[in-house]
């Protein structure tokens, strides 16, 4: 069984075993920082998101030996983590702890944030494509190479226009997977 090291936190490394997919044992975990393995795998059985995916496993322990452990897909661990509340771990992880939350915080507004900054960038490149094509026009010794820049533009400006739209409909279709027609509407 392969391993791989996913994160280190507090000098010690987060292993996961790939069987399927990245698994990644939460009981080392819980020793690290301190806190209730049960209290743990019960709040992740409490949670619908987490227990579909928590499963029994082999996994390698620290000492290199393979043992049945409760695992979760890595993707599913920086979300389990954000949730422990650092005043319960151990007083000399605790910063390291807020840290890697703070670190998954700004993941997901990097990636949710994202959007927005595509969205400005391709405004952005509008503006100088339309003044760039606006002087073209106005250009009184217009050569070919003049026209067929003025080409290009037209197509790089359909091409941003399809980028907003484009990312307009996902954002749209992301609310909408959240949110009711009528909650959508304000009603």
């Amino acid at each position: 069984m392969k391993i791989v090291v996913v994160k280190r936190i507090n000098d010690v490394n987060i292993l996961a075993s790939l069987v399927n997919e990245r698994m990644v044992p939460i009981k080392p975990i819980c020793k690290m920082l301190g806190v209730d393995y049960r209290t743990q795998k019960d709040k992740i059985l409490a949670n619908p998101l987490f227990k579909e995916e928590f499963v029994l496993q082999k996994a390698t322990g620290a000492d290199g030996k393979s043992y049945e452990m409760h695992c979760l897909p890595v993707k599913f661990i920086y979300a389990w983590i954000l949730g422990i509340n650092a005043s319960n771990v151990k007083e000399e992880i605790r910063d390291r702890l807020i840290g890697l939350q703070r670190e998954c915080c700004n993941a997901l507004e990097e990636y949710f944030d994202g959007k927005q900054k595509q969205r400005d960038k391709s405004i952005q490149r509008t503006v100088y494509l339309t003044k760039r094509k606006d002087f073209l026009r106005k250009k009184p010794d217009k050569t070919v190479e003049d026209f067929i820049e003025y080409l290009n533009i037209e197509d790089e400006l359909k091409g941003e226009r399809t980028i907003r739209a484009k990312i307009t409909r996902t954002t749209i279709a992301e609310y909408k997977s959240f949110f009711s027609d009528k909650e959508m509407l304000g009603k």
